[in-house]
């Protein structure tokens, strides 16, 4: 978990002049909780906070974030924590730094060591090892554990729950199933996109109610569940007047609204240009950014179909992630600024398993060791370039996320506020890539049988995925806004290369003067 901690904790990717349109609503949230009590956002904005066009007004006239509330919760945490550590008004820099931790890199370690712990028995330490470590710096996960997105909260909850759910019905123990129940549900509080696992999860144990002794366990699920959502429900009934009603439904910018009143909050049947979109484009599409995938997929089917520990685990984690990618494909509109397929970020922990199992079985295979690690070294240095250094990309003016922003931001030495920073050292990023990828690297080579012609072929891969990344600006079609697009980073980028300096960031003020 250190190396984990060092690829993912090592760099702060913060950068106020941007107006962070889904991390201010819900920290301004979090800090209305704290200072006025209140769910509405209005207090923060009277003080001179920006929330930014993702948000929604209530049936009260007062403005709310369009999204579920949880992780406001933790957003009030951090605030708290910003405060306790400031010696006046913390600054929105701050705030911000803890509520990230709180909410996007403490879920994402929280979720990769339990499932090392539960999947090594069974998988083998090191292919257990590589599925987590593939997870957390060679997918998306990586940019939304820098984030105050509810990405990794959400899959924390969702993938725990889930798990805890089938072991109740499994065991006999009805008070694992609950808490089960309750942190599934929990995810959707997090995230809307999460109450897709409620199908296949509640197929499979709809399944297992045929054995008296697992129905205690799947009712005490269901209860815990339900209890959640009638939170959640409540939450929606102070906010916007119903139930039912979520921030989609009152959408404060017009654009917004339009694009979610298109079939059921946005949702239709899948079209050519979706599958396009969030699958093939090189821009966000999952085969970009997750080139992998289809060996998770292939494992996880895999284990659906074998007798075993995690096989009822697998058949709900490959329904929520085909269901979620299906989903996604019918979306009518793409998901902002963002780093590969956001919205299946919930189920992306589903991949853990499918590469534990796939990997298992790499075996004396040299090809096969050679495939997956040019693969592996290339998601690593995408991911990690884009977690550490620039982890808003808008697709309108790039084609190429590698060649338009990221190489060309390295290059230039820009690099965001991080532990090295603060101690005097310009290495934050370096360090940040280059651990995600040599731990990538090293645990590729230990799931197979090390031989002379595996070294070669790990070798030709791994300079063939090195000079790959670093050449994609000299080798892919340009962008005519790329010029355009990287002066406009550089205008907003934090801190400039230069002098070491902290720059300028708002104070939070409280919403009443202190004693």
């Amino acid at each position: 978990m250190l190396v984990l901690l060092l690829a993912l904790g090592t760099t702060f990717p913060y950068f106020e002049k941007i107006r962070s349109a889904n991390e201010l609503p819900r920290l301004m949230q979090g800090i209305a909780l704290v200072e006025d009590g209140s769910w509405s956002i209005d207090g923060p904005k009277r003080r001179g906070l920006d929330p930014g066009p993702d948000t929604s007004r209530g049936a009260d006239g007062r403005s709310y974030p369009n999204k579920p509330p949880l992780t406001s919760v933790l957003a009030a945490v951090g605030y708290i924590g910003a405060k306790t550590t400031a010696d006046a008004s913390p600054t929105l820099r701050a705030c911000m730094l803890w509520s990230r931790l709180l909410a996007g890199l403490l879920p994402t370690l929280v979720l990769c060591a339990w499932a090392w712990r539960r999947y090594a028995p069974r998988e083998g330490r090191e292919a257990a090892w590589l599925g987590v470590l593939l997870y957390a710096v060679a997918t998306p996960a990586a940019s939304y554990a820098h984030l105050l997105y509810a990405h990794q909260l959400a899959a924390c909850l969702a993938t725990i729950g889930a798990a805890w759910c089938l072991d109740g019905a499994e065991l006999g123990r009805w008070r694992r199933a609950a808490v089960g129940g309750a942190l599934a549900a929990a995810a959707v509080v997090a995230e809307y996109q999460a109450v897709v696992l409620a199908l296949p999860l509640g197929l499979v144990l709809l399944g297992k109610l045929r054995r008296p002794a697992a129905r205690m366990p799947v009712c005490a699920s269901l209860v815990a569940a339900i209890a959640m959502m009638v939170a959640l429900a409540a939450y929606h009934d102070t906010a916007f007047g119903s139930p039912l009603a979520t921030g989609y439904h009152h959408a404060e910018t017009r654009e917004f609204a339009a694009k979610h009143a298109v079939g059921v909050l946005g949702l239709g049947l899948p079209t050519w240009d979706g599958v396009y979109t969030h699958v093939f484009s090189p821009q966000h599409g999952l085969l970009w950014w997750v080139p992998l995938c289809p060996l998770a997929v292939y494992g996880l089917g895999q284990r659906a179909v074998t007798p075993g520990p995690h096989r009822d685990e697998a058949r709900v984690a490959l329904g929520f992630f085909l269901t979620l990618l299906i989903l996604g494909c019918s979306l009518s509109f793409d998901g902002g600024w963002r780093v590969g397929p956001r919205y299946l970020m919930v189920a992306m922990p589903a991949l853990i398993l499918g590469w534990g199992h796939a990997f298992r079985q790499f075996g004396a295979s040299a090809w096969r060791v050679g495939l997956a690690m040019f693969f592996a070294v290339w998601s690593a240095l995408q991911n990690s370039l884009a977690a550490s250094s620039w982890p808003h990309i808008d697709a309108t003016n790039i084609y190429y996320p590698l060649a338009d922003v990221l190489v060309p931001l390295f290059r230039a030495d820009y690099q965001p506020y991080s532990v090295a920073w603060w101690l005097g050292s310009d290495l934050g990023v370096p360090v940040a890539v280059g651990t995600s990828t040599l731990a990538v690297l090293v645990a590729v080579l230990r799931v197979g049988e090390v031989g002379i012609r595996t070294i070669w072929l790990s070798t030709v891969a791994v300079l063939t995925a090195l000079y790959g990344v670093a050449l994609t600006p000299s080798i892919t079609p340009e962008h005519p806004k790329r010029s355009r697009n990287l002066r406009y980073i550089r205008s907003v980028y934090e801190p400039t290369p230069g002098p070491r300096a902290l720059a300028a960031s708002r104070p939070v003020p409280p919403a009443r003067p202190g004693p």
